[in-house]
């Protein structure tokens, strides 16, 4: 994920700034289901999270490497 990345060229910009970065992916069947093309795409995306088991991983970052990755599983089993 990003957070690092984001996080570092935040303290590069703002060096006496401490500010936190974040990425989150949502995990389908242990695959990102990417971006929707457009409305429609998205609406059968929401329907298909509605059901099945799935992930959701965030990835928080703080200039000077402190990194923590959180998960979450939810859906019914």
């Amino acid at each position: 994920m990003n957070a690092g990345r984001k996080a570092w060229r935040v303290a590069e910009r703002y060096p006496d700034h401490l500010d936190p970065e974040a990425d989150t992916l949502v995990l389908l069947d242990d695959h990102p289901p990417g971006k929707p093309a457009d409305l429609a795409d998205a609406r059968r995306m929401l329907e298909e999270l509605s059901g099945p088991i799935h992930e959701v991983v965030t990835d928080v970052a703080l200039p000077g490497g402190v990194q923590v990755e959180l998960g979450i599983g939810s859906g019914l089993p």
